[in-house]
């Protein structure tokens, strides 16, 4: 059977039989992990559609492959530099696209909506002819003849007046000529087979504007670009009678059929004239009934559950609109049937009237909601579904599975013997109305069939920037791209804070988002409070680093080489006012007092300027000699006892380079050894004044930081500077900490900021309720103490059910069992629940970086000794010019110090390089945005022969494009290279 399709124009499909029709694109709604109310909501979107369009439609569902072309143009849109200026990220997104083609299987639902444009006036005469003539011009080899351009003005102007009815929320986009081809095209492979072509790329909005106000001597050169020729001509083979060997002298169609078993005939075997070596195998069923009951709602979205069936599946839905007059005008009729048929069996003695009964009572209520309600419609479906694989035997278990799973909630499936054929034709836009299912075709109001919920979507993140996550809310899996500059250009806050007990993978989720953002521009600020310097390895892995050490631990050989002393630090009126924040509290000093006000005089700029105090320790000295002022030697005795305190040398040693902010990707306070008080401490006034000196300081040297941080973060808008603060009670344990942190996320939309927090308490760590709700993305990892979970699960916007808290506690990254160290398994590792910036809930993985360095660097646990901190003095200085240390004059018997300078942590080369590109891959980043953005059909193949399994499915490195990048640009097998020898640490 030849397509029905004779001609092609935009998003109209003008078919053989006279039928024009228009296609669009829907956007499924984010439905999953949400409110009862808010799912409501939903099912009344799809009513509201349902009752606006009129008369025939067919809805279509169809799963389909993600190209890794698009994701890594989602990868390198929206950047703010060239990409030969950042080779780092042009290394990550090679490295990247292998893991999509090789490591990653991705899959998306798209939804499609087509409507028979209806025929009026002399168009229902013009329009079967003007086809009919066509056709036979097309058989006897004449020019094929473009629709003329009033014809198509009409029809556009028609389909205007159907968009314009569809609910906004479904975001209808006229397909392209493209798409449709593409419909059929995936109709013989479904990218669930072997083989598959990838969907086109959806048109830039300049492009759709440019469609819609194309003028009508133009519409004629589109119709021409989309030939329907490039569909091809499927061969359909019904029960793949094909495939059975011949037997004798019967090689008819018949006998070979006799041969099959009927349960061995309930399948579709495709193929091509052009390519008849590859086949695919299709299970089709159509829904034969649903629960006599009812259905409560939510939790009968049968429809949206076709994701949960465990093999791939598309399904279309045929429906007609019946107006409600005419249904009421039927249903009398039917009443008055029942009433017969209640008269011929009144004398019988049986239960026969019961059947009555129930058929009474569901026409009466049927009836009386179409009264009640005036603008409720009758619906007629047929619904079909369609699995696919490569084998007969794979497809019929497929089908099988499939019906098993709808016959688990009462909505039977009936694979039709004989009629797979029609079934598949049925799927498709334009084709005429099956009526040889009209059996299986199921009566229900609006309200009912919208229970379905069929367009649904579980998409997460920002749809560009870093690929941090892969969605696994379905089992469809996405890409979760998350661009915090993107979001801080919407105009709005670009805080993430991800909560998950040790060992959850919280660190490592902190660290894979921070280093691709810095990868693409951003500048890094990071407090480390560990041990082993983790966020100072991981910051060295990614460029030049400055590690300022807080606290002093001689045992460790830790010292501090640069000073935090504000007035050094912070000019003018700035450094005053830090100065009071951080020495107020510190030394106890009451508002108002004579030390209170003592400070604040001679921090004043201009009497600075006018004694000559440049420093804390300079503020001293004229404090105890020679300032007069009430309440200043009071403050200098304070200052002087201070100062004697070794842990206070950061703030007092004038020996040491005042802290360089400026010059490094990335800033670390390492501030291992603080004592910082509990919180305890800080709320019962009893122990608050039992406190030690050592917590005070520890306390004020927070506030000190996050002042630091936030004059860093707000010095250029337009440079994304990124603050990182694991284990954040570390900061919001202060009052002062905690409203610097409250600050810098609400101010940071305006000044090209963004923030990602960790802690394990999302209720107590993360600052007051609203600091809490300021957080746009949130993350929750693995909590197994179930206060905890309850109120993680409070704060991402999901009810403490059994189910999630079972889910948070035992199903994120559990441990292996199986495991002789309970370590948990490689593929489960890093599971959440995410919540984006559109408040939507899905279940998610964290990725890691797709460089085997970077993910070395990035583990929690250092794969280098505790020492390899320490400035060894030797090897740092000789990869580094003389000219950029300040600490070059550092004597080479110096005691090894932790804390690094500026120069001493730019990187050596590495001793590998971080990737080596293999000999069969010719792929570069530039090449792959250009094979994305190629006219030219592109091809995928699979190496699974029985469908879509995530776990194993592999992509062809095949596709792999050769085209040169820009001209100057950095080739990305280059830019690895330059990564390893200049930006990572190895370990």
């Amino acid at each position: 059977m030849e397509h029905p399709i004779q001609d092609l124009a935009g998003h109209l499909l003008f078919s053989r039989d006279g039928t024009v029709w228009a296609t669009w694109r829907l956007q499924g709604q984010p439905y999953g992990r949400r409110a009862v109310a808010e799912k409501e909501q939903i099912r009344l979107l799809h009513q509201m559609l349902y009752r606006s369009v009129g008369g025939e439609s067919l809805h279509q569902g169809l799963e389909v492959d993600t190209d890794p072309v698009e994701v890594v143009r989602s990868m390198l849109r929206g950047l703010r530099q060239p990409l030969q200026q950042l080779p780092e990220w042009a290394a990550e997104v090679e490295a990247s696209t292998e893991r999509l083609e090789s490591d990653l299987p991705l899959s998306q639902r798209t939804y499609w909506f087509s409507v028979p444009l209806r025929n009026t006036g002399a168009s229902v005469l013009s329009e079967p002819l003007r086809a009919g003539a066509t056709s036979l011009l097309g058989h006897l080899g004449a020019p094929r003849r473009a629709p003329a351009a009033a014809v198509l003005a009409d029809r556009l102007e028609q389909a205007a007046e159907i968009q314009a009815l569809i609910p906004g929320p479904f975001k209808p986009r006229p397909a392209t000529a493209a798409e449709l081809i593409w419909i059929y095209r995936h109709a013989q492979r479904r990218a669930l087979g072997e083989e598959d072509t990838w969907l086109p790329s959806a048109p830039r909005t300049e492009e759709i504007d440019a469609a819609l106000s194309m003028a009508e001597r133009e519409l004629g050169a589109l119709e021409h670009m989309a030939s329907p020729g490039r569909i091809g001509r499927p061969i359909l083979d019904e029960a793949a009678v094909s495939d059975v060997a011949a037997e004798g002298w019967r090689t008819g169609f018949r006998a070979r059929l006799r041969r099959l078993m009927p349960s061995q005939r309930k399948v579709l075997k495709i193929t091509d004239t052009d390519d008849e070596s590859v086949a695919s195998y299709q299970s089709l069923a159509v829904l034969a009934g649903t629960p006599a009951s009812g259905a409560l709602f939510p939790g009968t979205e049968w429809l949206g559950k076709a994701e949960e069936a465990g093999v791939p599946v598309d399904w279309a839905v045929r429906m007609r609109n019946n107006a409600r007059e005419v249904v009421l005008s039927r249903n009398q009729r039917a009443v008055k049937n029942l009433n017969d048929q209640y008269e011929q069996r009144e004398g019988e003695v049986s239960t026969g009237s019961h059947e009555l009964d129930a058929v009474a009572a569901a026409l009466s209520e049927y009836q009386q909601r179409l009264a009640t309600e005036k603008l409720e419609v009758e619906l007629e479906t047929i619904t079909i579904f369609a699995t696919c694989a490569s084998t007969r035997e794979q497809a019929l278990s497929n089908g099988a599975q499939l019906a098993r799973f709808y016959n688990s909630f009462d909505h039977p499936l009936e694979r039709p013997l004989g009629e797979q054929q029609n079934a598949w034709w049925a799927m498709l836009p334009g084709t005429r109305w099956p009526k040889k299912f009209n059996d299986l075709a199921q009566i229900s109001l609006s309200e009912g069939f919208s229970a379905a919920v069929p367009m649904v979507s579980s998409e997460l993140g920002d749809g560009q920037g870093a690929l941090w996550a892969v969605n696994q809310t379905t089992s469809s899996f996405s890409a979760v791209l998350i661009d915090l500059f993107t979001t801080i250009q919407a105009n709005f806050s670009a805080a993430v804070a991800i909560a998950g007990e040790l060992g959850s993978g919280k660190s490592y989720s902190i660290k894979s988002l921070s280093g691709a953002l810095v990868d693409t521009g951003a500048s890094l600020v990071a407090i480390d409070r560990s041990q082993t310097g983790e966020y100072i390895h991981f910051a060295r892995s990614l460029g030049t680093c400055t590690v300022a050490a807080v606290a002093s631990d001689a045992e460790r050989g830790i010292e501090p080489e640069h000073s935090l002393d504000p007035l050094r630090m912070f000019p003018g009126a700035e450094g005053a006012r830090v100065t009071q924040t951080l020495l107020t509290p510190l030394l106890a000093i009451d508002t108002g007092s004579d030390i209170d006000t003592a400070l604040v005089e001679t921090t004043d700029p201009r009497y600075r300027a006018q004694y000559g105090i440049s420093s804390l320790n300079a503020l001293t000295d004229h404090l105890l000699q020679d300032c007069p002022r009430p309440g200043a030697g009071e403050l200098g005795r304070k200052l002087r006892a201070l100062r004697t305190r070794d842990f206070a040398r950061v703030l007092f040693d004038e020996g040491l380079p005042v802290l360089d902010v400026w010059n490094a990707r990335a800033l670390v306070f390492w501030t291992y050894g603080l004592q910082l008080p509990t919180r305890a401490e800080l709320l019962h006034e009893h122990l608050f004044k039992k406190m030690s000196f050592e917590k005070h300081f520890g306390r004020a040297m927070y506030a000190l930081i996050m002042a630091i941080a936030r004059r860093v973060a707000f010095a250029d808008p337009s440079q994304l500077v990124l603050f990182v603060g694991d284990e954040c009670h570390h900061i919001t344990a202060s009052i002062e900490g905690e409203e610097e942190l409250t600050v810098f996320i609400r101010e940071g939309r305006k000044n090209g900021a963004a923030a990602i927090l960790g802690s394990q308490d999302c209720a107590n760590d993360f600052g007051s309720e609203t600091l809490r709700g300021l957080i746009p993305y949130r993350l929750v990892m693995r909590l197994t103490d179930e206060p905890l979970a309850r109120a993680a699960l409070e704060w991402i916007g999901l009810e403490a059910s059994p189910e999630h808290l079972e889910e948070v506690m035992a199903d994120l990254s559990p441990r292996d069992t199986n495991d002789p160290d309970g370590r948990v398994a490689v593929d489960r590792r890093g599971e959440g629940i995410f919540r984006d910036s559109y408040r939507r809930i899905g279940r998610v993985r964290i990725l890691g970086p797709a460089l085997q360095a970077r993910r070395q660097a990035y583990s929690t646990t250092p794969q280098t000794p505790r020492t390899s901190l320490r400035k060894t003095t030797a090897a740092p200085a000789a990869a580094t010019p003389a000219a950029a240390t300040p600490a070059a004059a550092t004597p080479a018997a110096a005691t090894p110090v932790v804390a690094a300078p500026v120069v001493a942590a730019v990187l050596p080369d590495a001793a590998e390089p971080v990737r080596k590109p293999k000999t069969s891959r010719t792929t570069k980043v530039a090449g792959a945005t250009a094979a994305a953005t190629s006219s030219a059909p592109r091809k995928r193949t699979s190496s699974t022969a029985a469908g879509r399994l995530p776990a194993s499915r592999s992509r062809a490195s095949a596709r792999a494009a050769t085209t040169p990048g820009p001209t100057g640009s950095k080739p990305a097998a280059a830019a690895a290279g330059s990564v390893a020898s200049t930006s990572q640490e190895q370990a």
